[in-house]
């Protein structure tokens, strides 16, 4: 039987485990060295390739990342999210990130893995400091506790996951896809019926419609944040910021992150009653919501009142769809923000009160089924994602021996994984 030790995890290291570079970030010359932040990170093998960052040679060199070196997020909110680096181009790493490089004890996939498994993430949860911003330091890091079998046996466990958790990748990614296929589906439909384009809309067409800027159909209302001051905090009335609505965008929203007093709202925000859509006018610009009670909203948002009688789930689906055109109006240097005048003048559609009714009843009934396809899809995601972590912390902790290659049931069968549904 192979024989397994406890160790700590800088014994394993052939160097110091410790934290990158603190620069800004804000060069991206691509014939420098890549610069490796938390928020480069897609994943435990993979970076981002819509972000890029890279840092001047000599400055790089203080902070090297080779082929398979180890980092480690060691501040922030998603403290001990981990990547191996899989590359020869060069990189370096920053200061919220930590090292760890492999010495000739250790494979450092194996180590990589053991930073999915279970007993990682309990040793993260129980030692981080929770303060301004939560933080892991380097020092942690060096004395986390792992169990590891001789090098050989690391390596086949690695070999054995690596090819294991790239077909419960595969099953994940076909997930995606489908997903990505519904929810443009739902756009599309969206789309056409909010236009008369689309059949349910029956004889009725484009030219029908009256098409009549914002301003015609809502009032619009400006957000805003009052002081710090403990007394306009922590009321009875919902505050909503554009990362509230992010959470239920195109939907309906009825709570908040953050609440108001009446001083507060009284003193530095508004609000808009049941009924009224928010639209969040920066970072980023255009996530809708209906509001299902009176709620207030920071300057990141813009509020919509009906000044007649709508049926507001149409006008919800309407502006739902029409974020790219809001977003192309947008201005300013550090981040775009929609004014309240390009918002105003934008155009939307204005059939008859009953027709509102009729489609926004027709788009309920379609949303409704496509969203529970969708979520179907993301909890049988969410079940490969539990038994990918099973089988890590199975395996790298020698709780469940690595399979021979012959006779032996693939991991898609002994963990119940399977593509139906």
């Amino acid at each position: 039987m192979t024989r397994w030790r406890s160790i700590r995890l800088k014994h394993l290291a052939s160097e110091v485990i410790r934290n990158g570079v603190g620069e800004a970030g804000d060069i991206n010359n691509p014939n420098w060295p890549r610069y490796v932040r938390t928020t480069d990170i897609a994943g435990p093998r993979s970076i981002r390739s819509d972000t890029f960052a890279s840092l001047p040679p000599e400055v790089a060199c203080k902070a090297e990342l080779h082929r398979g070196d180890l980092v480690m997020t060691a501040a922030g909110a998603t403290i001990g999210k981990s990547l191996l680096y899989d590359s020869d181009k060069p990189a370096c790493y920053a200061g919220y990130l930590v090292r760890f490089r492999a010495n000739d004890k250790a494979d450092s996939r194996f180590v990589s893995y053991w930073t999915e498994s279970t007993p990682y993430w309990t040793q993260i949860e129980t030692y981080k400091v929770a303060s301004t911003i939560e933080n892991f330091s380097a020092s942690k890091y060096r004395n986390l506790l792992l169990s590891v079998p001789p090098i050989a046996k690391q390596r086949s466990i690695a070999d054995y996951l690596d090819k294991e958790t790239n077909r419960i990748d595969a099953l994940i990614s076909k997930k995606r896809q489908l997903i990505d296929l519904l929810e443009a589906r739902r756009f599309a439909m969206i789309s056409a019926v909010v236009k008369g384009k689309d059949g349910i809309a029956g004889s009725m067409r484009l030219g029908d419609l009256s098409v009549v800027p914002i301003r015609r159909v809502f009032r619009i209302v400006h957000g805003g944040t009052p002081t710090a001051d403990p007394v306009n905090w922590g009321g009875d009335i919902a505050w909503a910021t554009p990362i509230d609505l992010a959470k239920c965008n195109g939907g309906k929203i009825s709570s908040s992150q953050r609440s108001l007093t009446v001083s507060g709202l009284k003193s530095g925000s508004n609000s808009v009653p049941a009924g009224s859509l928010i639209v969040s006018s920066r970072a980023p610009i255009g996530y809708v919501v209906e509001t299902t009670c009176s709620m207030a909203f920071n300057q990141g948002c813009k509020g919509l009142v009906p000044t007649q009688d709508v049926d507001i789930r149409f006008f919800r689906y309407q502006i739902s769809v029409i974020g790219e055109r809001l977003n192309s109006l947008g201005q300013g240097s550090t981040f775009l923000e929609l004014s309240t005048d390009a918002l105003a003048s934008s155009q939307i559609t204005v059939p008859p009160l009953p027709i509102q009714q009729g489609l926004a009843d027709y788009l309920d009934k379609e949303t409704n089924r496509i969203d529970a396809t969708i979520s179907k899809e993301y909890q049988i995601i969410k079940l490969f994602r539990e038994r990918r972590q099973a089988l890590i912390t199975a395996v790298v902790t020698g709780g469940m021996p690595v399979p021979g290659s012959a006779g032996t049931s693939s991991t898609a069968t002994s963990m119940n994984i399977t593509t139906k549904g």
